[in-house]
């Protein structure tokens, strides 16, 4: 079975792009909407339910061998602990990375303090830009929990796969040594 995870920093635009890169069909479970949905609600423990639900959902989907994707921000070691803990269920689990990144940590910040303005969770700048800079050092200690990475670069305009033919590669990737995964 395939695990899609689709990562990057808050503000990257996970929720918003992640589900044109994996396959159609394919169910996201996005802590982030669930606790959105449960604050609309008017629930005060809104987090606390987003994180049941989503676990409850994670469970449901490993116990039926039915594949599915996960929102993850991949910016603190407890990310990686929580996905080690699903990929590791079954050891015959694939886990697929869709990695969103941009050389622009302002983009995260400024997506980040609008979607808080528009309703949605807020995450601190400081937090922000610590997952930011947090994203390769951790990739790094843990690519071998991965099958397949495909990157993700992500500008004002439009979120695009990288792939070795593009006329000018993202500096993340070069300044990270990611050419191993175009």
């Amino acid at each position: 079975m395939i695990i899609y995870v689709i990562a990057g920093p808050p503000g990257i635009g996970k929720s918003t792009s992640g589900s044109s890169f994996i396959p159609l069909g394919t169910p996201i479970i996005d802590q982030d909407l669930a606790g959105y949905q449960y604050k609309k609600q008017g629930f005060a423990d809104y987090q606390d339910l987003a994180s049941l639900r989503s676990n409850a959902q994670v469970r449901d989907f490993l116990f039926a061998q039915q594949p599915f994707a996960l929102e993850l921000n991949l910016g603190f070691e407890s990310h990686y602990s929580y996905l080690k803990s699903i990929a590791y269920f079954n050891p015959a689990n694939q886990v697929h990375l869709f990695l969103f990144y941009t050389d622009h940590v302002a983009l995260c910040l400024d997506r980040a303090s609008l979607r808080y303005i528009n309703g949605g969770h807020e995450v601190k700048p400081e937090v922000v830009q610590e997952m930011y800079a947090n994203t390769f050092p951790l990739f790094e200690k843990h690519k071998q929990l991965f099958q397949a990475v495909r990157l993700v670069d992500v500008n004002e305009d439009s979120p695009i796969e990288c792939h070795r033919r593009m006329e000018q590669l993202p500096d993340w990737i070069t300044r990270n040594n990611l050419l191993e995964y175009l």
